[in-house]
């Protein structure tokens, strides 16, 4: 969560100035808070943008409206020097190709969404994640398939580490237990009743991987050219900069901005911001 930081230094009071009201006929408007409620102006986001290496941006997966601030992100994103790639939890890793496929114009839309078996695969419709796939590859940038293959995750859970990468080698990434979010996500699985401890100890480890396969493909994009890596991911992989973020950081990342929409609630930890900045389209 180091950008927003980096930007407010550069830019002296931008904290200070009025805050315009956005335009809900632009895609790239958006409503600016602080994490705790208070106005910020997008020139403040946008300098936190530019600032970025990463900018991680929590969505609530079946809610419509976060795929709107999505878009508006990436839009802000496009517009910074530099070159974006958009990386998608909802993509697993191995479905590379056929994202570089769609990225070169060899699939419309409606083959992609056939290729990746999307709805089938994560539950839910490619379509409101679409204008933001097109301004990014319309500008030229890379779709980031960047997720761990879900046997992967089970091997891990059900195995152990070192089990599962006898198996499927580097497709394990490293992984640190990070007590701060292990609290983190158990607090969040604890409202589920009759969720047995052991299952919520599973889906921790889980959630790591998940984690350390993001950032680790996060780090690649960075390597292979992109300026910063905007990352589509579901609000715990993200809030308080403890899930995605910090595994990047760990692999030498730079700079984290974590974004989160208005009205997503996520568990306290020890008082900490979950968010550099909280999102919302005009009007809502």
């Amino acid at each position: 969560m180091q950008a927003a930081w980096l930007a407010l230094a550069a830019s002296g009071c931008a904290g200070a100035a009025p805050v315009a009201s956005p335009s809900s006929d632009d895609p790239a408007a958006l409503v600016v808070r602080t994490e705790s409620g208070e106005p910020a102006t997008l020139e403040a986001l946008d300098a936190s943008l530019a600032a970025a290496s990463l900018v991680c941006v929590g969505e609530r997966h079946d809610v419509d409206d976060d795929h709107r601030v999505e878009e508006a992100v990436v839009r802000r994103a496009l517009r910074a020097p530099g070159t974006v790639a958009l990386a998608l939890e909802m993509v697993e890793q191995d479905r590379q190709p056929v994202l570089d496929a769609y990225a070169g114009g060899a699939l419309d839309d409606a083959a992609l969404d056939e290729a990746l078996g999307f709805e089938a695969r994560w539950g839910l419709p490619l379509a409101p994640y679409l204008p933001s796939l097109r301004a990014v590859v319309d500008a030229g940038g890379r779709l980031v398939a960047a997720n761990a293959v879900r046997e992967v995750v089970r091997a891990v859970a059900r195995e152990g580490e070192a089990a599962a990468r006898a198996r499927f080698g580097d497709a394990v990434p490293p992984l640190v237990v990070d007590p701060d979010y292990a609290a983190f996500v158990g607090a969040a699985l604890a409202g589920h009743d009759g969720m047995p401890e052991d299952a919520i100890a599973r889906f921790v480890h889980a959630q790591q991987v998940w984690d350390a396969t993001m950032a680790q493909r996060v780090r690649t994009a960075l390597d292979a050219g992109a300026t910063r890596v905007v990352l589509f991911a579901g609000t715990m992989h993200c809030g308080y900069g403890l899930g995605v973020p910090a595994a990047a950081a760990r692999l030498g990342v730079g700079a984290s901005l974590v974004l989160l929409p208005h009205g997503a609630e996520l568990p306290q930890v020890d008082g900490r911001p979950a968010s550099d900045y909280r999102l919302a389209r005009p009007g809502r």
